[in-house]
């Protein structure tokens, strides 16, 4: 299943199921010294997600694919499922 095709807005279900149906593409966007961000980190891996970390502040294309995913949201963390925007660290918990 492609999670895009789901009907349900992500945010609704609980991240572990979520993120089980396809964990090897978790994405968060995040910078250094963000307490939001070490916090999002931290629950993804303390519920066993992987995820792959990008640093917005030194990567100008990924903070557009970060910017055009989230539909203009500049705050960071933002948590990418599968290409899916969840949001941010406070959308996760």
């Amino acid at each position: 299943m492609n999670l895009n095709q789901l009907s349900v807005r992500p945010a609704a279900l609980d991240i572990r199921v979520y993120a089980s149906i396809r964990t090897d593409n978790v994405e968060i966007f995040s910078r250094p010294l963000c307490g939001y961000c070490y916090a999002a980190k931290r629950l993804l891996a303390d519920t066993g997600i992987d995820s792959k970390e990008y640093n917005v502040p030194l990567d100008p294309t990924r903070k557009q694919k970060m910017l055009t995913g989230s539909t203009g949201r500049h705050t960071v963390p933002q948590i990418f499922i599968d290409d899916l925007h969840m949001g941010g660290y406070d959308d996760l918990r």
